[in-house]
């Protein structure tokens, strides 16, 4: 409950940034808006770059569960029906 509130809470607060950088042009809020901005991007970025290592990085535990027979198995397991 306290995560969805606090996310909530950035949401809004981030949402207000963009607004008010509409309005006051001249100001540090649209640098700061672009720089969340860059920040965002960055993390999801490095979140995908860490999930795609942690996929490579278990693809022979993957290979050793086929050889196992622990999945791929069932009625097509030898090829037919």
């Amino acid at each position: 409950m306290k995560k969805k509130l606090i996310g909530g809470l950035f949401s809004v607060l981030y949402t207000a940034l963009i607004i008010f950088s509409l309005f006051v042009p001249n100001s540090i809020v649209p640098a700061l808006v672009t720089a969340l901005t860059w920040v965002a991007c960055l993390l999801s970025w490095g979140a995908v770059l860490l999930c795609m290592a942690g996929w490579y990085a278990g693809g022979t535990h993957r290979g050793d569960l086929g050889h196992a027979g622990v999945h791929g198995g069932g009625r097509f397991r030898h090829g037919r029906l």
